[in-house]
């Protein structure tokens, strides 16, 4: 993926993946991925980020002003994207559902409140 210069970074929300692990590889530039909730700055000539599926919050933003170039591999490879699309579409569905029945999600998972 080339991303321009562009006066707003680029930004792909947290999210996980059912049935792939992703491997990020940044090219040119530096990106921020967001892993479990760190942030971590991935620039060109580190090694791969690796992400495991399930379980692995995770994102990515760049950086004002700045062009990057990195890639994304998918192992096992397949149309996982077209099925992350059929998730999404079903919590979305139960999502709404549950909000007719269940207590809102808490703000914070912090014992303290």
């Amino acid at each position: 993926m080339h991303l321009r210069r562009r006066r707003k970074p680029f930004n792909i929300p947290v999210h996980w993946h059912k049935h792939h692990d992703e491997y990020i590889t940044v090219v040119e530039g530096r990106i921020t991925a967001t892993l479990d909730g760190k942030d971590m700055i991935v620039k060109a000539g580190d090694p791969p980020l690796i992400i495991p599926r399930l379980h692995h919050l995770h994102g990515f933003h760049g950086f004002p002003g700045e062009s990057c170039v990195f890639e994304e591999r998918n192992l096992p490879p397949g149309d996982w994207k077209v099925l992350k699309v059929f998730d999404q579409l079903l919590v979305l569905i139960f999502g709404v559902i549950a909000k007719l029945f269940c207590d809102p999600a808490p703000k914070s998972f912090d014992k303290a409140q």
